[in-house]
């Protein structure tokens, strides 16, 4: 309920899968930053079934009251993305990726449009991206078949630099896309429901190796848009109810 927030604070959302060695540097230099940007703020780590160290760090971290700390046993990004909304104690989420590879100006920018938005999308495409060509080239080609199949103009699905509206998204959480795709499913409902998405400019500088496998991954995403695309013609469907 509304009345359970902490008005004036936003939730930083971090889902995390084997991030040892980056975990504890990048959570204190994102503290450092909000403190000086003065963003009132709470951190949550949600780990999916990490197998290294990442969890004894992330709860020695919670024991220094930088973050809040939640763990699920299965690889399941968008589960993990649920978790953290549905604990967060601000009316605002914001999505961050544990490599901080996205400028961290994005919480900033996204916090004073958080008035007038449903969901505020920080666009790779719109910002300068540093990046491998193929990556770059592989999210320009997907691009185009949600435009051409969804009629959609948002510029990046990606899990990274996104704040979305807790209340408006709860009532979804149980059926997003237990995997990558649910950033895509929430926009696709949230267009339907003529709900307000503001996208911005946001830089990103991200060299390092994807934890999903890059094949895999494509297969996914491509079959996801056709399955999806086939159930938004089913009366029944969720995407379907308002």
């Amino acid at each position: 309920m509304e009345s359970s927030y902490i008005l004036g604070m936003i939730s930083i959302v971090i889902p995390v899968y084997n991030e040892e060695e980056l975990l504890r540097d990048n959570v204190q230099r994102l503290s450092r930053w909000l403190l000086e940007q003065q963003i009132q703020s709470e951190i949550l780590v949600v780990d999916n079934g990490s197998v290294d160290r990442t969890p004894q760090i992330a709860r020695q971290l919670e024991q220094e009251k930088l973050i809040r700390y939640f763990r699920i046993n299965e690889r399941s990004v968008g589960k993990a993305f649920a978790i953290g909304v549905r604990e967060a104690r601000s009316p605002w989420i914001v999505s961050v990726d544990a490599d901080l590879s996205a400028d961290l100006m994005f919480i900033a920018m996204a916090q004073s449009l958080m008035p007038y938005a449903d969901m505020i999308v920080g666009s790779k495409v719109l910002g300068k991206q540093k990046r491998s060509l193929v990556r770059i080239l592989g999210s320009q080609v997907y691009l185009i078949f949600t435009q051409i199949l969804f009629q959609m103009t948002i510029t990046d699905y990606s899990m990274s630099a996104k704040a979305y509206r807790r209340e408006t998204v709860l009532p979804i959480l149980d059926q997003i896309d237990p995997w990558t795709a649910y950033v895509f499913e929430t926009c696709v409902w949230l267009n339907k429901q003529k709900k307000t998405i503001v996208q911005i400019g946001v830089d990103c500088d991200d060299h390092r190796k994807s934890h999903f496998n890059i094949w895999h991954e494509g297969f996914y995403r491509y079959a996801h848009l056709f399955r999806l695309w086939r159930r938004l013609k089913d009366p029944g469907s969720w995407f379907n109810q308002n």
